[in-house]
């Protein structure tokens, strides 16, 4: 159903959406109007921004610390490399802390589109291994994700039959 063979693909109707950020922003903009989905273009934005940047930059630096030492077996490891993601992960948290010092969620006071793509970023993160310094907003923030129902329901899924195997 996706062109590129890939996985997510969602179909509603007629339509078929492939691209996990659309997929969360049609049903965001289909049914949840003043909840998930912000109305006012320039609020939307600046949610839009993080979500977009959850993909661009959060996504790819913790996905190198994933892959670099979560499914690499030990004796392959590249430990310059996972060090080097590390590292940018950090700065990476250090960027997200500042909207979370003074609010609960990212951009603000409630749950939108954005924080679905950063904390599915933020699970594999916390639930592999290697630990980065990241200010106290972070975890915080993260345990709020994980107060949520949907959260352990639809993120927090196993896959421990990863750790250390490079097989797809």
């Amino acid at each position: 159903m996706n062109p590129n063979g890939r996985v997510a693909v969602l179909q509603h109707a007629e339509v078929v959406l492939w691209e996990s950020h659309t997929i969360i922003r049609f049903p965001a903009a289909k049914w949840g109007v003043g909840a998930l989905w912000i109305e006012d273009p320039f609020s939307r934005w600046y949610a839009d921004r993080w979500m977009d940047w959850g993909h661009t930059a959060l996504q790819p630096d913790l996905m190198g610390l994933f892959w670099g030492y979560y499914r690499t077996p030990e004796a392959e490891r590249n430990i310059r490399r996972v060090e080097s993601a590390a590292t940018r992960c950090a700065a990476d948290f250090d960027l997200l802390a500042d909207p979370l010092a003074t609010r609960p969620f990212v951009p603000g006071e409630i749950f939108v589109t954005c924080n679905i793509p950063i904390g599915t970023a933020l699970y594999r993160y916390f639930e592999r291994g290697y630990w980065v310094a990241a200010p106290s907003a972070v975890p915080r923030y993260y345990e709020r994700l994980c107060q949520r129902s949907a959260h352990p329901s639809q993120i927090m899924l196993d896959f421990s039959e990863l750790r250390g195997s490079t097989d797809f």
